[in-house]
């Protein structure tokens, strides 16, 4: 097991590289899933923004507006000037900026009279503001002209908006409506797997390619296959010593909720298969690549190219079609696939069963062509130098 020795010594002398996007792998992941841990159900709430209400007008109407607002935003003082406000705006110091001018409850209640608002440009809240007055002040309206006064139809609208609804998730995937956790953290997983093994197996695969190592080991009493052998067994080694320290850390982030999911046995075909997809084109780029100056620029092209074209960093959904049509053709694009399914739903239809397997038969074609390529390429190489 000389050759076997040989490559996992190089494995050790670059397996600070191995921690190192671990520890990228590990931030990241943490990182997303705090951010993405607010969106729940408890978040499906009003959401406050910072807004200036200038009331010039002394009415009831005005108070009103005013009380319904600051219950729902946090209302910030500036100067009633024009440059008060665009300063305001400019420097978000509030996001909208409603004018109810002096007279304003007659002209309304008359002519419907708009108000004057200021408001950042493209701004959902704004639009999201613009809504709740509109609603509020639509309500006075009615009030008012089914014969209240100005005081009972104040009362009456204002009292209206304080009508909640209780927001439940429809449970149609047996997940609770929810996306498991776990899911969002093995998102980034392609782009780690790819940029270990391409820096580690590709660097041990030139140092094996090295004229000098090459003569030695054609001198050796192992056989060609032999050593052939025991290099393929401690690459396959080290691809699945890093997955296993991948899966081990969602044991150890995410305990039973990994555990008791009904999907997990999917989820860890689906990260074994893409890191054997890693492998075989680390294989490759070990076989095209010449020089070791190159190797970090070449591994972290293929790495963020392929995970950003093909929804590592950014959901599927958010693709353009055209970017998904090209993005079939790589393995990574069927393990995101395949990883929002299961993280999205618990109970798998046949169609998806039927998608998941066709997930699992394109990455291992990935690799096996990888593998097949980068095998012509090096025997092609070997016939040249001989």
């Amino acid at each position: 097991m000389t050759v076997f020795k040989g490559y996992m010594t190089l494995v050790k002398r670059n397996f600070h590289m191995v921690l190192m996007y671990l520890g990228i792998f590990l931030g990241i992941a943490v990182l997303t899933q705090t951010a993405n841990s607010k969106k729940t159900e408890d978040s499906y709430e009003t959401a406050a923004v910072n807004i200036a209400v200038i009331k010039e007008d002394d009415s009831r109407l005005a108070d009103g507006l005013y009380d319904y607002l600051a219950e729902i935003h946090n209302i910030v003082s500036i100067g009633d000037e024009k440059k008060d406000i665009q300063d305001a705006l400019y420097y978000r110091y509030v996001e909208y900026v409603v004018i109810i001018p002096q007279g304003y409850q007659e002209k309304f209640l008359n002519d419907g009279a708009k108000l004057q608002t200021s408001k950042l440009p493209q701004s959902e809240s704004s639009q999201y503001i613009d809504a709740q007055i509109n609603n509020y002040l639509n309500g006075v309206n009615v009030y008012y002209q089914s014969g209240y006064s100005v005081e009972e139809a104040v009362e009456r609208a204002s009292e209206q908006t304080k009508i909640t609804g209780e927001i439940k998730l429809l449970d149609q995937n047996g997940n609770a409506g929810q996306r498991e956790p776990f899911a969002e953290f093995l998102r980034f997983y392609p782009y780690i797997i790819i940029a270990i093994l391409g820096l580690t197996v590709a660097r041990i695969m030139m140092r094996f390619r090295s004229k000098r190592i090459r003569q030695r080991m054609a001198c050796s009493a192992v056989s060609l296959s032999r050593q052939n052998m025991e290099g393929v067994l401690a690459l396959c080694i080290t691809s699945v010593g890093i997955w296993g320290i991948t899966i081990l850390l969602v044991l150890i982030l995410y305990g039973n909720r990994f555990v008791l999911s009904p999907n997990k046995w999917y989820f860890l075909g689906n990260t074994l298969i893409i890191t054997l997809s890693a492998l075989a084109m680390s294989f490759l780029i070990g076989v095209l690549v010449k020089k070791e100056t190159v190797l970090t620029s070449v591994v972290n092209t293929v790495a963020l190219g392929m995970c950003s074209l093909c929804g590592a960093f950014a959901p599927l959904d958010l693709l353009g079609n055209n970017v998904k049509r090209v993005s079939q053709f790589f393995p990574v694009y069927w393990y995101e696939l395949l990883n929002d399914m299961l993280g999205q739903f618990h109970e798998l239809s046949e169609d998806m069963l039927q998608t998941i397997w066709k997930g699992y038969a394109i990455q291992l074609a990935f690799a096996l062509a990888c593998l097949f390529v980068a095998l012509a390429i090096s025997k092609a190489q070997r016939q040249e130098k001989e």
